[in-house]
């Protein structure tokens, strides 16, 4: 008896309804990305023996070229702006993001100061990462933000917010042209003008500074760095961490980094520095000191019990004595969080943003999952690539396809239905006009309740109109290739491959019949048989075929 194959069936009616929703970003890492950015690198530092730290600044260089990575220099390679606006510094999720300040640049490099938020005690590590590769972004450099303390005297006016200033005699302080200065000559008696700072500082903080110190005659003292608030010169201080510019009996000029603990003091030359700008840190920690001059070690002092202990002022100071003349420039002025050792780090290579997308507006009360992980939600998990979704109904999977994520996809108007005896899966134009779908059929997933043979109903839109004698209906069992069954969270199912829009139900073979397939019609028709004509080349040809009826 002639029949008709299903599989060689037109598509008549297509119905399938799917939900693709657009989120504004996910990404293809399952971690978030910070928007507009094309490049970043992972920042892993290692925390110091000294405990774990909280708002710690860390230097870095970034140079624009290619390179290799070492502890504290990075390379963008070309990837990043000539002026560096588009570097941005973030918390281990990828999106929060970290102050951070640019100290200074040249044509390829700037040097960076980052507050990371939390560092863990060695030899525990944090995540941060380094993005850039935004051409349309500005700087949001600020020191301000940065640091416990900043200054960089740019208003020709003293912030007496943050200092508090003498003078006596022929000393004097002022602000103007982008620095601070402190300077003083004297024929009489030794005299004091500073900038202090109103906040004191414990031992585990760092002055950095760019300074120039000058001296050009006899019995002139100047310093900087931490030291106690009650001195009135130099030859009383009681407790301080500084660097002194000194020159006694119109001997040479002497720098030298001293300690001074409950009024005993020790010393260390520490080279002469006067007439040339530099950047100078004074670093103070609870058993040692130590003074850098533009990031090199001059000398430090390790004695424990030449250490103060007291919260102590940072500033300048000149101390000028008889025919004494000298000043300290200062262009910017800090102070910054500082522990022994310091934390270390290390960065990624370098990765490059590809976006991912989802699904939106989904069917009421259905979950679109990936058909081989059915914890990663696509509507808020972004994909890429072409993946398999599975798509169910409260707890009844429906169907599953391939989904072209290069784009956000919105399944508003697909219709999924089951209700633990039919399957339906319909979208108004057809299947293959889903949004994203990729291929010409899907699976229908129909629950298995013990039938022999499985109805199908190609051209219905609801469950409803998956029903005996459904237009166009036909039957399939398990001995067709494209049937299948399997489980899924304990409930077992038909699945019926091949499909381009349907709905269907299991059915019992008829009374006295055979189970095995009834394959869907040309035509559907009352009579027990009727006539198909062929246009054939050459002439036409009448071919008769017998048709049982459900």
């Amino acid at each position: 008896m002639g029949l008709f194959n299903y599989s060689n069936i037109s598509k008549i009616v297509l119905f399938i309804a799917v939900g693709l929703a657009f989120t504004s970003q996910v990404y293809a890492t399952g971690e978030s990305w910070l928007d507009g950015y094309t490049y970043r690198k992972q920042i892993t530092i290692t925390g110091s023996s000294a405990g774990s730290q909280t708002n710690y600044q860390v230097k870095i260089t970034v140079n624009k070229n290619a390179g290799t990575d070492t502890s504290a220099t990075v390379y963008l390679n070309n990837n990043v702006l000539d002026s560096f606006n588009d570097i941005r510094f973030t918390q281990s999720d990828g999106q929060t993001l970290l102050d951070y300040w640019i100290e200074s640049s040249t044509t390829d490099t700037v040097t960076v100061w980052v507050e990371c938020d939390s560092i863990p005690e060695s030899p525990s590590t944090a995540t941060f990462y380094l993005y850039y590769g935004d051409g349309d972004a500005t700087s949001l450099s600020s020191a301000i933000n940065t640091f416990p303390f900043y200054d960089n005297f740019d208003d020709n006016s003293v912030n007496t917010s943050l200092w508090d200033v003498a003078q006596s005699g022929s000393a004097t302080y002022n602000e103007s042209g982008g620095y601070a200065r402190v300077s003083g000559s004297s024929s009489g008696s030794w005299v004091l003008a500073y900038f202090r700072t109103k906040t004191a500082f414990g031992p585990q903080y760092a002055i950095r500074a760019k300074q120039y110190f000058s001296a050009s005659s006899a019995n002139f003292c100047s310093y900087s760095g931490f030291a106690d608030n009650t001195h009135t010169s130099y030859f009383d201080l009681a407790n301080a961490v500084i660097l002194d510019n000194n020159k006694y009996n119109w001997a040479s000029d002497e720098h030298n980094l001293v300690t001074y603990a409950s009024g005993s003091g020790v010393g260390q030359a520490a080279g002469n520095q006067n007439a040339s700008w530099k950047v100078f840190e004074y670093r103070r920690y609870t058993d040692n000191a130590q003074i850098m001059y533009d990031d090199i070690s001059a000398t430090a002092i390790t004695t424990p019990a030449s250490i103060p202990t007291a919260n102590l002022y940072a500033g300048m100071w000149v101390n000028p004595g008889a025919g004494a003349s000298g000043y300290i420039y200062t262009d910017w002025f800090l102070v910054r969080k500082y522990v022994n050792p310091e934390p270390s780090m290390a960065f990624g290579e370098e990765s490059t943003y590809t976006p991912s997308y989802v699904i939106t507006n989904p069917p009421e009360s259905t979950q679109i999952t990936l058909a081989s992980d059915e914890e990663s939600d696509v509507t808020s998990s972004g994909q890429t690539g072409i993946q398999t979704v599975a798509i169910a109904k409260s707890t009844y999977r429906v169907a599953a396809f391939s989904v072209d994520f290069s784009a956000d996809r919105d399944w508003t108007d697909l219709t999924v239905d089951s209700d633990g005896e039919k399957a339906v899966l319909h979208y108004d134009g057809g299947f293959t006009s889903i949004p994203g779908s990729s291929g010409e059929s899907f699976s229908l997933y129909i629950p298995d309740n013990g039938g022999s043979r499985v109805r199908i109903c190609p051209n219905a839109s609801s469950l409803a109109q998956v029903t005996s004698g459904c237009s166009n209906e036909y039957f399939l069992t398990t001995s067709d290739s494209s049937v299948s069954k399997t489980t899924v969270n304990g409930i077992d199912y038909w699945v019926i491959a091949g499909l381009s829009g349907t709905g269907g139900e299991e059915a019992e073979a008829p009374s006295g019949g055979s189970s095995s397939s009834y394959q869907a019609p040309l035509f559907t028709d009352l009579a027990l048989y009727f006539t198909l004509f062929l246009s054939i080349i050459g002439g036409f040809k009448i071919i008769r075929k017998t048709i049982p009826l459900a």
